[in-house]
Formats: C-alpha cells, structure tokens, sequence
C-alpha cells in the first residue's frame, strides 16, 4: 500500500490545518484489487445510494461497485479517516488512454468548457488530465445541508420563484468561516 506524503511549506494557520488533517486523515494511493474494491464501493454508496448526482442508478451495479470506461487509465485514491481505519472518500485523475490516444476525457462529452478560459482542444492530448469521482460519505460531509439548500434555491429560480434569502456575509467572509470549521469533526 502506497501511502502519499507530501510536506508543504506554508504560514502558521496553513501548516495547523496541513497537521490536523494529518493528525485525522491518510491518502493511500489503491494500486491493489482490493483498494481498487474500496474505490467502486465507495463511489457506489456516495453516487447510486446517496444520489449526490443524478444519473446514478443502483440497478446498473449489481455488485453494489460504480465503475466506468475510464478507470482502467485512471489513478485512484482513498481518503483514510486514521481514528478508526475506515476508508471514508476518493478521488481519481484520469489519464490518457495510451490505446485511443484521441479518446475525451468525460468532461469534453459531458461538460461545457469556455474556450477563452481553456482550449482543451489545443492542449497536448498526453499530457492533459482530468480528476473526477471526488466524493466522501455522507456522514464526514459537513456540507451536506448547503448543497440542498443550493438544489431548492435553483429549482425554485428555474420554475420562477425568487427564494427568500437569509442575510449573509461578503464570498470572502464566508470562505474564511469554511476554512475555520473544515476540521471539526462528524460526530
């Protein structure tokens, strides 16, 4: 099992919060079937269970595993909570596909790129990458609530209805609160 370690350099809060989230969490690269297993169960639970996105059915993984054409050219990772060993999250970066050099990476087929912003076509296609799959379960996502909120309000924009608005602080107020609550813990 490959274990990542990366040591940053940064100021006095940013290496707090680098050794908190040490003190509380391992990346294990899965390189093994059975890492690779904890990979799909996890995507799984989050995608065809929970139903964070739509178009996740359970039926479709009857092995109760979410898996898709791109991992086999992928690199996966786990997110370990080190209190209890319990693999709570993942990540994958998808990489080119050596055998259809040409193939798109899912955001090409599913996304809307701005090409001022990024050209992808003019990228060099072996060295262009894409993480996907960024999921942790639900019982360690302290953002749940927000992102229903955000689901109503954008439904009820959609059908024309204007969502009562709570008052709150400037975008860099709230992201300075995130920031301070990131590592309180689920429970």
């Amino acid at each position: 099992m490959n274990r990542v370690n990366f040591k940053p350099e940064l100021g006095d809060s940013m290496s707090d919060l680098y050794q908190n989230f040490q003190k509380f969490f391992e990346l294990v690269v899965a390189d093994t079937a059975e890492l690779l297993e904890h990979v799909y169960r996890i995507r799984y639970q989050v995608l065809c269970v929970e139903q964070r996105l739509p178009g996740f059915d359970p039926v479709l993984c009857p092995d109760q595993m979410e898996r898709d054409g791109y991992d086999s050219h992928s690199s996966h990772v786990l997110l370990r909570y080190r209190p209890t060993g319990e693999f709570i999250g993942t990540v994958r970066l998808i990489l080119p596909d050596s055998s259809k050099p040409e193939k798109p990476l899912p955001v090409e087929l599913y996304g809307q790129l701005d090409p001022e912003l990024c050209d992808i076509k003019a990228l060099p296609r072996q060295q262009t990458a894409e993480i996907s799959r960024f999921l942790v379960v639900s019982r360690f996502d302290r953002r749940q609530g927000d992102r229903r909120k955000q689901v109503e309000e954008t439904e009820g924009e959609k059908r024309g209805v204007q969502p009562e608005r709570e008052q709150r602080g400037t975008q860099q107020d709230r992201r300075s609160s995130d920031r301070r609550s990131s590592l309180r813990m689920p429970f």
